[in-house]
């Protein structure tokens, strides 16, 4: 049995503007959702801020379409709780705003903890991975002084 998730690493550098963009966008946190920071709606994939993301997730999952996204502000002390995205084809994560150092995405082995996590991923700023929506994951509370921003979403077969 293979340990490593099917995760897939893309490039896309954050144009001028966008974390001002999702700073303009965010809306309280929502206790029903497993992230514990400050969020947007699930609906940033329709703007055109997004048509660059868009077109590297289009290209690189054909049989696929970017379904919804939302951004998340992690400040110092917040976390996401393991979850999954259960149902939807495709999630990713694109790093916005953040370094090496920020708190990073967890894939842990669920049935097997003893063997440490399946997948590890420092986040640094301009990197998206694509990763099956079925696959637990979460982020440890945060622990840099600056914000670590990140737009996340799914992907739906066409």
């Amino acid at each position: 049995m293979q340990r490593i998730p099917n995760i897939q690493e893309f490039v896309v550098d954050p144009q001028p503007g966008l974390v001002d963009w999702v700073k303009s966008k965010l809306i309280l946190r929502d206790p029903y959702v497993p992230v514990r920071a400050d969020m947007t709606k699930w609906y940033l994939h329709e703007h055109d801020e997004l048509a660059t993301l868009r077109h590297v997730l289009e290209e690189n999952y054909a049989d696929y379409v970017l379904a919804e996204a939302w951004a998340a502000t992690y400040k110092r002390g917040d976390y996401a709780e393991g979850h999954t995205h259960e149902g939807w084809g495709w999630s990713f994560v694109w790093y916005i705003q953040s370094c090496g150092s920020c708190s990073p995405l967890i894939f842990p082995d669920t049935q097997h903890p003893w063997l440490g996590p399946l997948w590890y991923h420092e986040p640094w700023q301009g990197t998206v991975l694509v990763f099956p929506s079925e696959i637990v994951h979460y982020v440890p509370p945060h622990t840099c002084q600056h914000d670590r921003i990140v737009i996340s979403g799914n992907l739906r077969k066409k």
